[in-house]
Formats: structure tokens, sequence, C-alpha cells
């Protein structure tokens, strides 16, 4: 009450004053001046003159532009769009560029508040189009806010150009307003939107220039509070070193943090931090910050860093907890995201044009709703080519993978018959190079011996070996020669094998089992593992099902477990049930057999593939082989 008095005695005294002047301009230029600083002082004053009815029309309406200001600057509810439309009409008709600057701007504001994104930018734009930039009394303030504004909308539809670009000209009317700070944070808020872009070295040269922006005026707390997004990118980047010396100075300095706590609008940081400790080996700290990080609403960062702990550790029952929660927490994000698809398409009105057709719009519903529909059947175009192009590209894709495999399939099996043949071949000259010596060694023996009744038969003896050595050491050589040519075209399929191997890779980009989890066919197998005896058993088109799932999601993982450890067909089906995420229980419903004899398959396949006899160990063994078969090429 102490601290209403003063306002209540001010409200009293200009409204006396008023009546003695005739008029209200000093009660609501004193209302005005207090916006800035004090905006609940200046909601006061104007609701303190009671009902506006009593005022002339000009005043009725200063009061209802200065109220809907005081209330937009106090984050107070701002009137019915209706209601202000009338406004906006008059200050259109009556007011200075400044007044109709401010009254658009408050218009947008109220579409804004309402969740109309495309209206409040279409108004904004009204407002910019208002302005006299040449005047030496332009509000430079209000267009710092419009642009401001703008830049948020930008920022919420995933449009970071227009984003960049609506800061850019809201700091060039902060300077122009002598409004120094908030220049410096629309330099900092450009990290945002040259994040979305993926431009790393923009990001860290703004960070930068905002950091210096800040300590040049003295403002050291907002200096150190500009790191988080270059934190976060340098630890993605693995450079610890870099990232702690950003952290120190933000942890420290930024007035952010009380007792190592970090204020809740920020909290999204403790995921930064968790990571951080993951890259330099501190695993307990980092699971510390992660669960904070999850304590405090940030799922997708936490779930993701702590199955990263598990795995690293080999924890498998912490991982078969987190990878699903994890799996969630990216399709929440992917929903967040096509979310944001839909404002985009909204955004894609031309607010260039907006005051134009606003004004038709206005005066003319029904030319309104045929342009809503226009854009809805244009936005519903769009959806259905997008799709169309991406089921186009997927099934190109998979026609790919798919002839690269069986490329791949042919090479091993050229692979097998060469190296077969090689062996024959290296066993041939063997023998043939025994036989050779064997007869050099009889020669010998025939050269020492001495001449006799028999001579004549010995030296065509003598020559009869020395001809066959002859004939041996010739088809040694041409042993030899093709054995060479045998050993180069080895070399030639081992170096198209591993080709095929890195161009799976690739067009699978580096996936891992999370990308089998939303296939129709995964669905199918466990569904059956879970219904026990009411369900039906898998039939061959199921398997096949199963095995094109694998080929198309890991193919490098799924050719190495066909192939190279000589597992027979049920321990393939037993491996393969296990990437899935296949309890024990269920993959003896599903094959038909006992647990003893479930239980023996993964041991086998454990042992064949890891040297492994338990067969506990064997979902997380084969999880790390998928994670190595499929690391994406640098």
């Amino acid at each position: 009450m102490r601290q209403l008095f003063p306002v209540f005695f001010l409200v009293v005294t200009l409204l006396v004053s008023c009546q003695t002047d005739g008029g209200h301009d000093k009660l609501f230029h004193t209302a005005d001046s207090l916006m800035a600083t004090s905006p609940d002082s200046a909601l006061h004053i104007l609701e303190g003159m009671g009902d506006s009815a009593s005022l002339c029309k000009r005043d009725r309406m200063r009061w209802m532009l200065l109220l809907a200001k005081a209330r937009n600057k106090a984050v107070a509810p701002l009137p019915s769009d209706s209601a202000f439309k009338e406004v906006v009409e008059y200050y259109d008709k009556n007011g200075s560029p400044n007044d109709r600057v401010q009254a658009h701007y408050l218009y947008g504001c109220i579409s804004r508040d309402l969740g109309d994104a495309p209206r409040a930018l279409e108004r904004y734009m009204e407002a910019v189009t208002c302005a006299d930039t040449t005047a030496s009394d332009c509000d430079h303030a209000t267009l710092m806010g419009v642009y401001g504004q703008m830049a948020d909308l930008f920022y919420k539809q995933g449009l970071p150009e227009e984003e960049a670009r609506a800061l850019g000209l809201s700091g060039e009317h902060a300077l122009k307003a002598h409004n120094v700070r908030n220049y410096i944070r629309c330099v900092e808020l450009l990290v945002r939107p040259y994040y979305e872009l993926d431009d790393t070295a923009a990001v860290f040269e703004t960070t930068q220039r905002a950091r210096d922006l800040y300590l040049r005026h003295k403002l050291k707390k907002e200096a150190a509070s500009v790191f988080p997004t270059a934190i976060y990118l340098r630890l993605k980047q693995g450079r610890y070193a870099e990232a702690r010396t950003m952290m120190d100075e933000f942890e420290r300095h930024s007035g952010l943090f009380v007792d190592g706590e970090i204020e809740s609008s920020r909290s999204g940081y403790e995921s930064s931090r968790g990571m951080y400790f993951e890259g330099v080996h501190q695993l307990d700290s980092a699971e510390f910050h992660y669960r904070k990080a999850l304590a405090y609403g940030h799922p997708f960062g936490a779930y993701r860093g702590l199955l990263s702990i598990y795995s690293t550790l080999g924890i498998t029952d912490s991982v078969r907890k987190y990878a699903p929660l994890y799996v969630k927490s990216v399709d929440e994000a992917a929903a967040e995201q096509r979310t944001k698809a839909v404002l985009e398409t909204k955004a894609l009105y031309d607010y260039t044009q907006s005051k134009e057709e606003a004004e038709r719009e206005r005066r003319k519903a029904e030319d309104l709703r045929s342009k809503m529909l226009g854009l809805l059947v244009t936005a519903g175009i769009a959806a259905v080519l997008s799709v169309w192009f991406y089921r186009s590209y997927k099934r190109r894709k998979e026609m790919e993978i798919a002839r690269l495999a069986d490329a791949y399939d042919a090479t091993k099996e050229r692979l097998a018959d060469n190296e077969q043949e090689l062996a024959e071949l290296r066993v041939g000259k063997l023998a043939l190079e025994s036989a050779k010596r064997k007869a050099e060694m009889l020669l010998g023996k025939e050269n020492g011996r001495e001449s006799g009744v028999g001579a004549a038969v010995e030296e065509r003896l003598t020559d009869s070996i020395s001809s066959l050595i002859n004939e041996l050491s010739v088809i040694v050589e041409r042993r030899d020669a093709l054995l060479a040519m045998k050993e180069d075209e080895l070399e030639r399929l081992a170096a198209k094998d591993t080709e095929y191997e890195e161009r799976l890779k690739k067009l699978t980009g580096g996936k891992t089992l999370a990308a089998l989890d939303g296939s129709t066919i995964v669905s199918v197998f466990k569904k059956m593992a879970s219904d026990g005896s009411k369900g039906r058993k898998p039939n061959k088109q199921d398997w096949d099902g199963l095995y094109k799932a694998f080929m198309l999601h890991v193919p490098a993982f799924y050719l190495d477990l066909r192939d190279a450890h000589g597992l027979s067909e049920l321990e393939l089906r037993t491996a393969l049930l296990e990437c899935i995420g296949v309890k024990s229980g269920g993959i003896s419903r599903v094959l038909g057999k006992s647990s003893q004899h479930v239980t023996n398959l993964k041991a086998s396949v454990n042992m064949k593939m890891f040297g492994d006899g338990k067969a506990g160990q064997l979902r997380s063994n084969l999880k790390r082989r998928i994670d190595m078969l499929h690391k994406p090429s640098p």
C-alpha cells in the first residue's frame, strides 16, 4: 500500500491538472514517459482514469492506445482484437507515422497472444510500412520491438534466415534508439538462427563478438552468459579443453548459478555438463548431470546420455531400460518438428503484400475465406508432393541397397570360390615341386653310378629323367603364374567387397537397431512372441520379411551374421530375434523350441561370433557388433 500511495497521489494531481487545462495530454504524456522504466506505474495511472466513456474520441483513442502499450510492457492481458480494431482504424486516418506504427504493432501483439502467428506477422509488417525512418523523430524504439517480435515468431516457425534478417534490423533500430544493451542482445540472439542453419563458424564468431561487445560496455555477467550453444558444439566436436574454458567462465561469472545450481530457464545446460564429463571419462559425474537434466524436463539429451553411458559400461539392464525411453524422446522431438512444419506452411503467406491484402480481407469476408481455402489447398498439395517425393526417394534407396546387397553376395561367393581354387592350386604346386625334387634326386643317383653293361639303357633313363624335370619346371612356372593371377583377382574382389560394405553403410546412414523399431515386420514378430500358444507361428514369408528389414536397415551386420560365422538357420533366427529385443520366452514361442534349447542356441551363437559361451551376453555383444559395422564413415 505504501508503494501505491505515491502513484495514487500522482494520478489525483494529474487528474485535477487535466481538468483545469481542459484536456488529458499531461496525464498521457506522464504515463507514456513511465513506460520504459516503470510500466506498472504507467498502467496504474491509466487504469485510474476510470470509465473512458466520458472522454472525447481523440482522448479515448489515445487512452486505449497507451493502455494497450502499458499492458504489453507489464505483460498483462491485452484488449480484445475487435475492441482494438477501432484504435487502429482511427490512427490510420488521424495519427502520425509514429502513432500508426505503435497501433499496428500492438495490434500484432494481440494476435501474437492469441496464437495467430501469420496474422501477427502481417500486422507487424503493416507497422513497418507505416514508419517514416527519414524523420528526425522516428520511433526507433518501437521499430526495434517490432522486428524483435518478428524474429521470435520466425524462430518458432523454424525460419532461421528470416529470423536472422529480423534480428539484424532490430539491432539497427536499437542503435538508433541509443539502446546499446538491446543491440548487443540482438547480436547474441543471432547465434540461434546460425545454429539452425548449421553454420558453426558463424556461431562461434557471433558468440565471441557478443562477448566482446558486452565486455566493452562493462556488462560482465551478460558476457559470460553467451556461451551455451558454443559449449554444446565444442562438446559435439570432442574439443573438451575449449569447452571447459567456456564452461568455467559461464558457470563462474554469468550469475545464473547459485551453489552450483543453474536457474530453471537455463536447465538444459545440464545435458552439456553431462556430455563434458562423459567425454573426459568421468562417468559418475556425467550420470549425475544427465539425471539432473531429466529432472528439469529435458528427456532427449538426458536419455541419450544415460543410454550412451550404460552402453559404454555394458550394463545390459540399464541399456534395455533407456533405449526405448530415448527412442520415445526422439519420436516426441520428431512430432514437435512436424508441428513446426505446419507453422512453416502457414508462414508462406506473402507478408510483403500483407497490408493491401488485409484491407481487402477486412472489407470482403468471402474473399478471405477463398484465400484461406487456397492456402490450405496449396499446403495440402505441398504435403502430398512431399510425401510422394519422400516415398520415391525411399523406394530408390531400398532398390539401391538391394542391388548392392546382391552384388555383395555375388562378390562374396566369387571370393570364396577363388580362395578354394587358390588353395587347390597351392596344393598342386607343392605336389609338382615334390615330384620335381624326387626326379632330381633320382637323376643325381643315375649320374653317380659307374658305367657298366647297361650304359646305353642308363643313358636313355637319364635323358628321360632330365626331360621330366624340364617338363615339371615348366608346369611349376605356369602354376606360379596362375597363382599370381588368382592372388591378384582375390585382392581385387576383396577391395570390391570392402567398397560394397562402405557404400551400404553410407546408404543406411550409420543406422542402428533403433531404425528397425518402427518397421511393420518387427511389430509382427513381437506380437507373435507375446501371444504364446494363442498366436500363429511365423511362416517363410514372415522370416523373409525380417531378413529384408535387417538388410535394408543394417545390411553390413546382417551379411556378417549370415555369412561370416557358420551359423545354422536356427542360430541366425535366434540372433535376429535377440537383436529386435525379443526375450528368451518369446524366442521359445516363435521358434517352437524349449527354453533350454533357446539358451543353448544363444550360447552357441555367442561362442561362434564372440568366443563367449554365456547366453546372457549375446544381446549386448550383438549391439556392439552393429555399432562397429555401421559406424558412419568420417
